[in-house]
This record gives C-alpha cells, structure tokens and sequence, in this order.
C-alpha cells in the first residue's frame, strides 16, 4: 500500500461518489446543485457543474459590482477567463491562496454567498 491513488481507484471512487448522490433522499434533491461536485474545477474544463458554478457566479455578480459577470457556457473558459477571473475576486475575500480553482471550500463559499444575497436587494454589496 502506497497511499497513492491510481486512475483506476480514483475512478472508483467517483463512481461511488455519484451513485451516493443519485441516492439522495427525494426531499434532499432540490439540494443537488449544492453539492461539491467531486472535482476540482479549472480553465478549460466543461460540463454541467461548470454550468451550476457560473449560474452561482452570475447570481453573485448581479449582487456586487465586486465580480465580473459571467456567461453560462457550462465552459471554465480560457478565451476570456472571465470564469477563473471572478473565482479569483471570490478567493481573495475567504482563502489564503489565490489561484481561481475551484475545490471544495471554493465551492462551498460561492453556494453560500449565493444563498446569502439571494434575499439582499443591495447590489453594491462588497464581498468583504
């Protein structure tokens, strides 16, 4: 045993991590979107968690001058990085490195901040 995680159990252990969240209890399912996608998410990379991080984002930005807006492409893109860009203005306000990936705790901070302004009309908000 090596503690390294080869493709093969890596691959493993996202097909557990997606048959857990296919087993959500029906009342948990409008929670779905809200839940760290399992991967870490970076310019260049495509597919419907990308899509949910710049609904995320766009909701923030239409909250706070702070952020650039984001388009929905489902796209990190990496023509404008516009994506990365407003990961990055999020990052400085609540971790100690910023790189504009999104892991975890980024993710975990972007559905809360959404959550939070959901509700504020104020759109001159600061991150901060």
């Amino acid at each position: 045993m090596t503690g390294a995680v080869d493709r093969e159990t890596w691959n493993k252990l996202q097909e557990i991590y997606k048959k857990t969240l296919n087993k959500l209890p029906e009342k948990y399912k409008k929670y779905e979107d809200e839940i760290y996608p399992g991967r870490f998410l970076s310019l260049g990379m495509s597919r419907d968690d990308v899509e949910v991080l710049q609904n995320y984002l766009l909701k923030i930005c239409e909250k706070s001058y702070d952020i650039p807006e984001v388009k929905l492409t489902g796209i990190f893109d990496k023509l404008t990085e516009i994506t990365e860009k407003s990961i990055k203005v999020l990052e400085k306000g609540f971790v100690h490195e910023v790189n504009g990936i999104v892991g975890p705790k980024t993710w975990q901070k972007t559905v809360e901040l959404t959550k939070k302004w959901q509700s504020k009309v104020n759109r001159n908000m600061s991150l901060t």
